[in-house]
């Protein structure tokens, strides 16, 4: 006689819970892995901002030594310093001076030419665009002495205005 050995239903499902989980380990391992080398580039990408700030509080006897260790004494003298002997709070106003109105003039008409080509077909919508995309691809080193003389035959060298217009022009392209 012939003897009928049980088989269980269970045991697909059984192998396929276990293929499953052995996948899903794989997967949280190759995450974990990625998470590891990402944080370690970010170590890296730290180090130079982390060596400026511990830099900013130490004294120039310190500097010599190496640029990731403690400051033995956290010296804020640099920073009055800086603000007051090297005139930075001039060069701080005037910069604040500049980038307020490019800022706001730049974002204005940004928004107003990206709504206009995004919604909006009118004629010559295609050939102002590449205009605008071409301007991207002039670097700015091929335009400071032409601009430098523009500025000069309109008589605002020297002046906040020289910064602040083409900067405008020049971000309207990246806007």
């Amino acid at each position: 006689m012939s003897r009928v050995l049980p088989t269980s239903p269970q045991n697909g499902a059984t192998n396929f819970a276990a293929s499953a989980r052995a996948a899903s380990l794989r997967r949280r391992s190759r995450s974990l892995l990625t998470y590891v080398i990402l944080v370690v580039f970010l170590l890296i990408a730290l180090m130079p901002f982390v060596a400026i700030i511990l830099t900013a509080f130490k004294t120039p006897l310190e500097l010599r030594g190496n640029p990731f260790s403690l400051p033995q004494t956290w010296h804020f003298e640099n920073f009055v310093e800086a603000w007051e002997g090297a005139r930075f709070a001039s060069y701080f106003r005037s910069s604040v001076i500049v980038v307020i109105p490019v800022v706001i003039i730049s974002m204005l008409l940004s928004t107003m030419s990206g709504f206009a080509f995004g919604m909006y077909r009118f004629p010559g919508s295609n050939v102002l665009l590449l205009v605008i995309l071409l301007g991207l691809m002039v670097p700015f080193e091929a335009v400071i002495i032409p601009l430098w003389q523009l500025m000069g035959d309109l008589g605002l060298r020297n002046t906040y205005w020289a910064l602040i217009l083409p900067q405008i022009a020049l971000s309207f392209a990246f806007g």
